[in-house]
């Protein structure tokens, strides 16, 4: 783990099989160099919980390294885990792993890397173009990828629109109805829904 600021390094190489994770920074500031995440080697932001960690220079994720992402909540560094780029960013062929443990907000959007400036990121990661979908570890919350998210050029992931209700009705007619009377009701969704078990339907009198 980084926790510090590693400023006076000139290179960071993660080979495969180790991590390289904390909430710290590596290189100095307006750095050029380039930290690399090797075919099998991890790259996981934060220490006992969400964090941010810093590259001060370019980051180069080759394919088959990994990027893993913790997601309590939707606030960068505290709740779900950021990398910081000041320099490039190539993730051509990495492997994105996304872990999402709480009931997200309709379109909550979590910005996994900051790619400051204005050039564009480099590649995607496997399998998931821009506008793909990643099911995240955990509670399963289906998340939409961006490489031109945020400012522009920032990597993101966005949760699903919330569907809500948008009309009640029933063709039976205003009335009095006894116990074990069938009324048919029609709610209305704003968005497909996927409806499981029994529904309940509290009624207003």
């Amino acid at each position: 783990l980084v926790d510090g600021a590693l400023e006076g390094t000139s290179a960071v190489t993660v080979a495969s099989g180790a991590t390289l994770g904390g909430t710290g920074s590596v290189f100095a500031s307006s750095s050029t160099n380039t930290a690399t995440v090797q075919n099998g080697g991890i790259l996981s932001p934060g220490s006992s919980g969400a964090g941010v960690f810093t590259v001060n220079g370019n980051l180069a994720m080759a394919g088959g390294s990994n990027l893993n992402i913790d997601i309590t909540g939707n606030t960068a560094g505290t709740q779900y885990d950021q990398v910081i780029v000041n320099g490039t960013v190539d993730v051509s062929g990495a492997n994105l792993s996304a872990a999402h443990s709480y009931t997200p907000g309709s379109l909550d959007n979590y910005t996994i890397i900051s790619n400051d400036a204005a050039d564009a990121v480099t590649g995607t990661f496997a399998g998931l173009a821009e506008g793909g979908t990643i099911t995240a570890g955990g509670n399963g919350t289906v998340l939409t990828a961006s490489y031109a998210g945020g400012s522009g050029n920032d990597i993101t992931l966005t949760a699903p629109v919330l569907a809500t209700v948008t009309s009640v009705s029933s063709s039976i007619a205003n009335g009095s109805y006894k116990a074990g009377d069938v009324i048919a009701v029609t709610v209305t969704f704003s968005d497909a829904v996927t409806v499981t078990g029994t529904p309940q339907l509290t009624l207003e009198t």
